[in-house]
């Protein structure tokens, strides 16, 4: 069996779509239906269904989906360890990263990785803290940094640093003078609030309804530098991880402080990776790395002060 044919097909699963997947690969849709005509022979029964948007996974396309990316999976791992034994190093190294955390924590490290061997390349995909575990979980991306992350029964947290979610607002604030903000005074106040694919979400969600409170959401945001622009324009406060907004904080354009409350106070940044299967010696050398900066990554609340 052709492993484009199981590269076609997940394509196919990932976009729901024979007519996306063709103009993402680059081939043409009569090519992937052949491919997908062959492993539905192969296998003696139909891995999709069509319907008006497009087609999804039958079941035994769904057991086939599970199989194929573990056997893709393996197959890199197998030209990982043949380089290793020419002492080589290829490929690219795929890192899910927490918005916040992508300057200060992964470029930082990066930079410090002088002997990387030239042949690697970095794909560094941003994306909240929920969809980086899946994306590890799912083996498309060998490593997370990822925020406050939930346990998952394929992935391990390797190394964590305490890093608590704090109230950003505009210097200009009523509370901007204040280190520590009860939830309570925030009511009635504007908030931009991150939307549900990022951790920080669910933690204010926790914390509000642990004390019975409710905010005014004025605006529900998708990133970071966003929700960022929202306070420092005075539009309103809103919530992110203390790293996020190390900078600003350094700069006096922002202000931040923290909340007595455990889910927000008690959160932390995750080094993820899949619980059951290795990476490729360059993923390991960039994980090793990132591990030890993780030390001098977890001191968080300083800057509190001197904001």
């Amino acid at each position: 069996m052709q492993t484009s044919a199981l590269r076609y097909f997940l394509e196919v699963a990932a976009q729901g779509s024979i007519r996306k997947a063709a103009e993402r690969l680059h081939v043409a849709a009569s090519a992937i239906s052949r491919q997908i005509a062959i492993l539905e022979r192969e296998f003696g029964g139909s891995l999709l269904t069509r319907h008006p948007l497009g087609v999804r996974l039958t079941p035994a396309g769904e057991i086939l989906e599970r199989q194929a990316r573990a056997t893709l999976k393996d197959l890199e791992q197998v030209k990982s360890d043949i380089d290793n034994l020419q002492e080589q190093h290829r490929g690219a190294i795929r890192i899910a990263c927490s918005e916040g955390a992508v300057a200060d924590l992964l470029f930082a490290t990066l930079a410090d990785l002088t002997q990387r061997p030239p042949a690697v390349a970095y794909d560094v995909i941003v994306m909240g803290s929920r969809k980086a575990l899946e994306a590890v979980a799912r083996e498309q991306c060998d490593i997370a940094v990822a925020f406050s992350p939930r346990p998952h029964p394929d992935v391990e947290v390797i190394r964590s640093a305490a890093h608590p979610t704090c109230v950003v607002l505009h210097p200009g604030h009523v509370l901007a003078k204040q280190a520590h903000i009860e939830l309570g005074q925030l009511v009635g106040s504007p908030v931009g609030m991150l939307d549900e694919s990022f951790a920080v979400r669910d933690l204010v969600d926790r914390a509000l309804a642990s004390e019975g409170l409710r905010l005014q959401t004025a605006v529900t945001i998708n990133t970071i530098e966003a929700a960022k622009a929202y306070a420092r324009n005075g539009l309103g406060v809103t919530f992110m991880p203390l790293y996020a907004v190390r900078r600003e904080l350094a700069t006096g354009i922002l202000k931040a402080a923290l909340v007595s409350n455990p889910p927000l106070s008690t959160s932390t940044v995750g080094l993820c990776v899949h619980r059951a299967r290795s990476v490729p010696q360059a993923a390991q050398d960039l994980v090793g790395a990132l591990s030890t900066r993780f030390d001098a990554y977890a001191q968080p609340t300083a800057q509190i002060g001197r904001s």
